[in-house]
Formats: structure tokens, sequence, C-alpha cells
């Protein structure tokens, strides 16, 4: 399955990587070659043994014109995510100004021989505690020579396809549409200061997910298709329509774990959304294999990150108005504003699976939108706006 064998290979690689830069104390380029060519060779192995099936569902022709603005939109943003003109090296999306020179430092430091576990490479003296897994990929091919203008680019645009064709296998087109034009019309109707295509976003604060989160935040290149297909995989089990293999058990754990090192608030979101979707169904037994791998892989990247070091603050704060509202502006009409078509569709469906008794579809859906009004008020960022990476999840699984 192509899918799992992506997601196998960026986990299997960067967790064989991180063994090998601890074991020698810096990272070498033969250690970033032999993890690359072991993380191959194991999610070959385990890919081949994963028989979860998610068949692309047909594609009609006003579809195939959507998909390819979309797909136009993943090479342009993935081909220009940086160049050089004049001089200088420019960033094409606006959103991605202040994230890209994070993620070409961290990439950098580790490629260049940083002691490994790394410093933070933007403040020094402190334990890097971010969720670095994507970016350390990239530090493979930094270190064995390969040039950034050519490795990230590269690496952005077939991450952005196998997300793309993940969306479309697990929830076909409405998925797909969902991400990509998250906010799209509304973006017309709630900007007042004109039709500049530069101010579509300007006015709303949940923003096109593509622009804003899968170009900003990397480790969502992994963390999407990884969660979706949890989601996917835990559903069919519930549904009778897999029984997986000790194998194929092991194999979801090690998928799940690796959110740990590639993006840490999913790796919360997708254990703590899933663990109550588990005991609901009261079927922990069937489950402790999978999770057990989960919580060995991600446990310590949790404890790295949790850990408080001098001079740095609790991520965790309680905002009464609600997420990114500012004051003077009404609940209501703030998440109507950003979420109104989500929001209509979610509590439609919610009425109708609770009237057809389809609770296998209707507690998931509801756990959604519970989980995504706690997390407008619960944030686990240093900035409130950051947990869009908590709430896209609940938009995504509703």
């Amino acid at each position: 399955m192509m899918i799992a064998f992506f997601l196998l290979f960026l986990v299997l690689s960067a967790l064989i990587g991180a063994g090998g830069a601890l074991a020698v104390g810096h990272l070498v380029p033969a250690v970033s070659a032999l993890s690359l060519v072991l993380g191959f060779c194991g999610a070959l192995y385990l890919g081949r043994a994963f028989k979860l099936e998610l068949k692309p569902p047909p594609v009609t022709i006003p579809v195939f014109l959507f998909y390819a603005v979309i797909l136009t939109g993943i090479y342009f943003h993935s081909v220009f995510l940086f160049y050089f003109k004049s001089g200088n090296y420019w960033i094409q999306n606006p959103f991605n100004l202040g994230d890209m020179s994070f993620h070409w430092s961290a990439i950098r430091s580790v490629a260049k021989g940083a002691h490994f576990w790394p410093e933070n490479p933007i403040y020094s003296g402190h334990r890097f505690r971010y969720p670095f897994g994507m970016d350390f990929i990239n530090s493979f091919f930094e270190n064995l020579g390969v040039p950034m203008a050519q490795h990230l680019p590269l690496v952005t645009l077939l991450a952005l396809l196998m997300v793309f064709f993940t969306l479309h296998c697990a929830g076909g087109p409405l998925l797909v549409f969902a991400v990509f034009f998250s906010c799209g019309l509304f973006n017309f109707w709630a900007n007042k200061s004109g039709w500049g295509h530069q101010q579509l976003q300007e006015s709303l604060d949940f923003k096109n997910i593509f622009l804003t989160v899968l170009l900003t935040q990397r480790g969502f290149l992994y963390a999407l298709p990884a969660g979706v297909l949890l989601y996917r995989a835990v559903q069919k089990y519930f549904a009778g329509a897999w029984k997986p293999t000790a194998i194929e058990k092991v194999t979801l754990g090690i998928i799940w774990g690796g959110l740990g090192f590639f993006h840490l608030h999913t790796f919360f979101f997708v254990s703590l959304f899933f663990g109550l979707w588990i005991l609901w169904k009261r079927d922990l037994k069937n489950w402790l294999l999978p999770i057990g791998v989960a919580v060995l892989l991600g446990f310590p990247f949790v404890v790295n990150a949790l850990i408080p070091e001098a001079g740095t603050n609790s991520l965790i704060h309680w905002n009464g108005r609600g997420w990114n509202r500012p004051e003077g502006v009404g609940y209501f009409g703030y998440w109507l504003t950003n979420l109104g078509p989500w929001l209509i569709a979610v509590m439609t469906a919610l009425v109708f699976f609770y009237r057809q008794k389809k609770w296998n579809i209707f507690v998931p859906t509801l756990l959604a939108v519970i989980l995504f009004i706690l997390f407008s008020h619960l944030i686990l960022a240093p900035w409130d706006w950051d947990n869009i990476k908590l709430l896209v999840w609940c938009y995504i699984f509703a």
C-alpha cells in the first residue's frame, strides 16, 4: 500500500537516523545514507504486509478539473517554495515567511554536524524541543551534499502529492476540497477590503489549510496522511471491514508513534481521539499492541517537549473568549464567519446520523465537535492561533 509505504519510509528513516546520530554524536553521511536505505527496506517489508485497502474512488470530469487546479497549486507552491532572485532568497507564500527561516536553520544545523540531541537552532543553549522529524529527513540529503534548493522543494512536492492522494483515497473529493479549498468561498464574502487575491485570507482566522498549515507546519506533511490513515483503520476495524494481523498492528503503532517526532500536537490529538473511540467500543484489549508500540516510540518525544527549561514558559492556557476571537466580536458570529459551511454541514450530519441511529458514525463525529469546542478555549501553544494544529483535526475528522 503506497500510503503506508510512504509513511513508514519517513518514520523509519527518521528514527534510525536519530539512533545513529545519538550513537555517533552528530549526523554523518554514513548515518544519513544508511537511514534512508534501511528506512526504504523496512517500509517495503512492512508495507507489503499491511493489507488495509483505501481504494481511490472514481473521478468525474468536473472533479478532475478541480483536481487540476489543486495539483497546479501544489506544483508551484513546492517548486517555488523559495527561490533566488537579485542576490537574495525569496519566499513565495507570505504565511511561510517566518517558518521557512526556522526550518532552514533546523535542517542546516543538524546537517552541518550539530551535537545530537541538538540545541534549538534559534535559541542557543536550549534543548531542541520542537518535533523536527520532517526537517531531519531533509537533513539527510543536506548532509549528503544535495543542495537545499533541490531537496527541500522536491521532498515538499512528493509529500504534498501523497497528502492529496491520501485524502482522495480516504474521503474522495469532499475530503480533498475540505482541505485544499477550506474557507475558499467565504473569503470573498468576509473580505471587506476588496477582491485582491493577496488579501483574501486577511479577515479570517481559520484560513486556508493548504497555505497556512501544510506549507508552514512541515510536520503536517507526515502527520496529515498518518492521521487520516489511522482514522480509516480504526473505522474499518470497528465496521468489521478489516481484521489486522499482529504485524499490521505493529505497523499501525509505528505510524502512530512516529507522530511524536514529526508533529507532537497531532500525536496528542489522535491519541486522545482514538483512545476515547476505542474506550467507547470497549475494545481496548485488541488495541493494546498498536497502542503499546505508539507509546514506546512517541513517549520519549513527549517527555523531551514537556520537560521545562529555565527561561521557557508553559504553553497551556485557557482563553475564555474562544481561540483567536478579538474583543467586541460576537462569539457565534465569529465562528459563523470563519467556519459557517462546516458548522452547518456537521450539525446537519449529526441530526441525520442520530435519527438513523448510525452510532458508529454519529459518535466519532460528535467527539470531533466536542473536542473542537474544548480546544477552541484550551490553548496548547504559545500563541492562540497556533491551536489551529488541533482545530484542523477536529475539522477533518468531523
